[in-house]
């Protein structure tokens, strides 16, 4: 019978919904069990989903309130999610490459090492209240911090560095310094706001502001989130 019941839920797991689709510009699409579905407004995420841009834009919004702008020729997968309302919450995603924009959700409330971002050389854990902008382009990555903190972790280092608000990471493996961290970050010079129409871009931005403004509703008084928007 316990095996019967873990089989269940590991079952339950795989296939469980991660959240839908709540924004859209141009062809995209979803990659399940290697197959290729057009992306819509309103379709339903399943954990192993691969997402893939080419010359448009999707944001989806996750069950805990996560929200991931996914820009033009990017590539990302769903790797793990779980989302319960009680500590064993967890959420993680590749980036093969490309630029996405997060804003964390309520699975950052338990900790840090509940949300993490990995890509080809490194991995990202995700603080409460972080909202971040990750740039992968072949072995060089970038990540600016719009809000809260996020600790990085090279592949295959013992090393722990943590980027702070406002801050700037390049981290290219092939260098002999690999990491640099800039201060003085601002949104512009790593997220590409020209490579869709303005206006649809703004449709998209007040959409992850009534997001932004959710979280919000539940976070302490002393340690508001800010707005970006």
């Amino acid at each position: 019978m316990k095996k019967i019941l873990l089989f269940t839920i590991l079952v339950s797991y795989l296939f469980a919904d991660v959240g839908e689709i709540t924004a859209i510009i141009g062809e995209n699409k979803i990659i399940r069990n290697n197959h290729i579905i057009p992306a819509k407004i309103g379709m339903e995420l399943k954990v192993k989903d691969i997402i893939e841009t080419k010359n448009g834009k999707i944001q989806i919004t996750c069950k805990d309130n996560t929200a991931l702008i996914i820009d033009k020729n990017t590539k990302i997968k769903i790797s793990t999610y779980l989302f319960d309302n009680i500590s064993n919450s967890k959420a993680s995603f590749y980036l093969y490459n490309g630029i996405v924009k997060v804003l964390s959700g309520k699975i950052t409330n338990f900790s840090e090492k509940r949300f993490k971002i990995t890509t080809n050389n490194a991995k990202l854990y995700v603080n409460r209240n972080s909202i971040f902008i990750v740039k992968l382009f072949k072995n060089i990555l970038k990540v600016g911090i719009l809000n809260g903190y996020l600790i990085f972790e090279p592949l295959n280092k013992n090393q722990t560095h943590i980027i702070k608000k406002a801050q700037e990471l390049i981290y290219n493996s092939k260098l002999k310094i690999p990491l640099k961290i800039n201060k003085d970050f601002s949104e512009a010079q790593i997220y590409q706001r020209d490579s869709v129409p303005m206006n649809q871009l703004n449709s998209i931005q007040n959409t992850l502001a009534t997001i932004e403004k959710s979280n919000n509703d539940i976070t302490t008084e002393n340690n508001p989130i800010e707005s970006t928007t």
